[in-house]
């Protein structure tokens, strides 16, 4: 029952545009009595509305959202996270210093000699 009204509705909106805008003569039986009419319309604008919104999240820490390869100066590629850092760990401290944005911890990770030791929370699980 449904489908015969969408279908009523389609043909209706169908019959009307050809009413309004009937340039061009497309054929479009109806019920083998009838034509409709159409016209392409060239200039069609979408505007946006309603209220945008912003999203902010707020972690402890800096969330891993992948981990990837490092290209040597000497050729060879290196995974410095491999095994060790996960998608999804939030790192909250390196070498015992609070993690406070990703900008700090890449800064840190720049600066440093040697190697680093990070305190990952992962699956709700702080790991030292």
């Amino acid at each position: 029952m449904r489908r015969a009204y969408f279908m009523l509705l389609l043909l209706i909106i169908s019959l009307s545009t050809g009413l309004f805008y009937g340039k061009e003569e497309p054929s479009l039986p109806v019920f083998g009595m009838r034509q409709s009419a159409a016209e392409a319309v060239s200039d069609i604008h979408v505007v946006p509305l309603g209220m945008t919104i912003g999203v902010r999240i707020n972690t402890d820490g800096v969330m891993v959202l992948g981990t990837g390869v490092v290209h040597g100066e000497d050729g060879e590629t290196f995974e410095p996270s491999k095994g060790l850092l996960l998608a999804g760990d939030l790192v909250l401290k390196v070498n015992n210093s609070p993690i406070l944005n990703k900008e700090y911890l890449s800064k840190f990770v720049a600066e440093s000699e040697g190697e680093l030791s990070f305190y990952v929370r992962r699956d709700g699980v702080n790991l030292p």
